[in-house]
Order: structure tokens, then sequence, then C-alpha cells
């Protein structure tokens, strides 16, 4: 489900909804398309809807080590999850929060596996 099916789902099924967290996991395996997929997904979750009449924003990454077993990791900001793995081996990032600052950071986590390689 990208940005403009979720809208469309919360539009007319919950339109009283004022929360909306999400985790969610896209795996590829075809290199070629990845970085082009995790970009027309996060942009699908910029629009009016997400950013101005809600401040939805979310944030993804992924690890570009492994060619031929990618994924792609979305979520809601702040992370209110309390599992957080990262890799920072090739890490890609990009976030729909308008500012520059550290939105990575949880009080929630209480389980974090950090691979360093």
């Amino acid at each position: 489900m990208d940005g403009h099916r979720w809208k469309c789902f919360i539009t007319n099924f919950l339109p009283k909804l004022k929360t909306f967290r999400f985790k969610m996991a896209i795996y590829f395996y075809n290199f070629d398309i990845v970085k082009e997929r995790g970009n027309y997904m996060l942009d699908s979750l910029q629009s009016q809807f997400w950013i101005d009449e809600h401040q939805w924003f979310v944030r993804c990454h992924w690890n570009s080590e492994n060619k031929y077993n990618q994924c792609i990791l979305f979520y809601t900001l702040s992370y209110t999850f309390s599992h957080l793995s990262i890799t920072n081996n090739h890490l890609w990032s990009r976030s729909t929060f308008p500012y520059h600052r550290n939105d990575w950071s949880s009080s929630r986590v209480r389980c974090l596996s950090y691979n360093a390689r």
C-alpha cells in the first residue's frame, strides 16, 4: 500500500482517525529498482493530506549491502515501536519530515539491534 492507497482507505473507512502509526518492510529481489521504488513510496506520503492536514511524517531506510535481498523499512515518526534494527553499511535514508533534526530518536525503543560491520 502506498500513500495514495492509505489516504483513500483512511478517508473512506477511518475519517475520524487522529493518530496513525505504521512500520512496514518491503522486500525486493531486484537491486536495480529498490531506490526507485523507495523514492516512489516516500513521495506518495508527501501530499497535503499527510503533511499539512495530519502532520504524519514517515522515514525510510535500507541497506544496500546485499544486492540479492533488499529490504526498505518505512515507519511513522516519531518512532513508537519497541524494537529498532539498524545496519550502518551503505545506509540510505529519507524522511518526509520537513526540518533537519535527529528524528530517529525515541524513548519507546526497548530493544536496539545495531550492526556496524
